[in-house]
């Protein structure tokens, strides 16, 4: 059976934020994107590595929430 090629895209475009300490409580900009997002609710994976490397990181999320909810 024949075959044909055919391609198609989908165009995506997105905001990048630049940031540094994005859980401390005096940074607006993690806060500012989540709520100006249709859905705001976020849901956060952190890998074992990523949590022995960061151990207060955890405690930042929280309290980064708790300040901004």
């Amino acid at each position: 059976m024949k075959s044909i090629q055919q391609t198609f895209s989908v165009p995506f475009t997105y905001a990048v934020h630049f940031t540094e300490d994005i859980f401390n409580i005096s940074n607006p900009i993690f806060a500012q994107v989540v709520k100006t997002s249709r859905v705001a609710k976020v849901f956060f994976v952190i890998d074992d590595g990523v949590v022995n490397t960061h151990p207060s990181l955890i405690n930042n999320i929280k309290n980064y929430a708790e300040a901004n909810t």
